[in-house]
């Protein structure tokens, strides 16, 4: 999940005089970084119009590798952790498995590469997931030392309403006489692309960097050494 900033650098040489000069590649970095800056600001414009409600961890994950003279290469990535989810929307295929799914998942029919999905019965945060702090008070009120915890990770025993529902994760409820599913299991869901990093990458490209580069190129000149 990156995009490389350079691949204009030889279109638009001929365009520009005396580029033989030593501050070249000083202008040349310049103007990649430049554009990539650009590149960046636009994803993280794009990111609350493609996701819902995108939290600020989602719309912070956008980040740069700057050139220099040495290296004429600008990148545009997503930061490591949020490349984990982010790949999947932005490449499509399917999603990776999060941390307690798998902690949760290895029950039954179901195994540690099923997705769980949220039900009506549960509260999500701002951002439509499931906060951590939920997450650990299902994991801290099941069963332990033989005790019955107030949630369990299984499918339901018994006849009527019991025997439809499948694998998940279920709270006691009133005075445990009933149970609540809270989340199901799910085969892991396939995404199509959603966020087109290259497309956005390429128009931005196509419309800054050259007048990055004479400009980068126009500080070059002025700031030379006689």
């Amino acid at each position: 999940m990156e995009l490389s900033v350079s691949s204009t650098i030889a279109r638009v040489l001929p365009q520009l005089d005396q580029f033989n000069s030593r501050q070249a590649p000083f202008a040349i970095a310049k103007a990649l970084t430049a554009t990539a800056k650009a590149v960046q600001a636009e994803l993280t414009k794009r990111t609350p119009t493609v996701f819902d409600k995108p939290n600020a961890f989602t719309r912070k994950a956008w980040a740069i590798q700057r050139a220099d003279k040495q290296n004429l290469t600008a990148w545009v990535f997503a930061k490591d952790k949020q490349a984990l989810y982010l790949k999947a929307q932005v490449q499509g295929g399917t999603r990776r498995i999060k941390g307690f799914e798998k902690k949760f998942g290895a029950v039954g029919e179901h195994g540690p590469e099923d997705a769980l999905v949220p039900t009506r019965n549960i509260r999500l945060d701002s951002t439509g997931g499931v906060s951590l702090a939920a997450i650990k008070r299902m994991s801290q009120g099941m069963n332990s030392s033989g005790k019955v915890g107030r949630y369990f990770v299984g499918k339901p025993k018994g006849e009527g309403k019991n025997a439809a529902r499948g694998w998940g994760i279920y709270a006691r409820v009133g005075n445990n006489q009933r149970l609540q599913a809270v989340m199901v299991f799910t085969k892991k869901p396939t995404y199509t692309p959603r966020l087109d990093m290259n497309t956005i990458g390429e128009r931005v490209v196509n419309a800054q960097f050259v007048g990055e580069l004479e400009a980068a190129w126009a500080q070059a000149i002025r700031t030379a050494r006689r």
